[in-house]
């Protein structure tokens, strides 16, 4: 595992997840970012054959924000990935990126600590 170091072009991540009953490691690169509103992380080698992910931070008011997953991805093993496996793809990003928007918004909404209770 090699999390992120920061959000700037260039960055390596490399991560180790589950995909079925298999273990894969994926390496993404960072190849956008502008800071306060998005980054997009491009894969380098994983369990796809193509995957382009924008992370965008969209303001609604003066306190709060939508995070919004642009994802383009394509399935190894061309019409027979996508029909063998497209259901399951989608259906599992989707229970990630419900999970990772709910410990977002967890961990963004938690109160501060003040100085004094340190």
């Amino acid at each position: 595992m090699q999390p992120p170091t920061s959000l700037e072009v260039g960055t390596r991540v490399v991560l180790r997840v589950r995909v079925g009953p298999l273990w894969q490691t994926i390496e993404a690169e960072h190849v956008a970012y502008e800071p306060g509103r998005s980054f997009t992380d491009r894969m380098v080698r994983g369990p796809f054959a193509e995957w382009l992910h924008r992370h965008i931070v969209e303001p609604i008011d003066a306190s709060s924000c939508e995070l919004i997953d642009d994802v383009t991805f394509r399935l190894p093993l061309g019409a027979l990935g996508r029909v063998c496996g497209g259901w399951y793809a989608r259906r599992q990003l989707q229970r990630l990126f419900d999970y990772r928007h709910e410990v977002t918004r967890r961990a963004c909404e938690r109160p501060e600590v003040s100085a004094a209770s340190r």
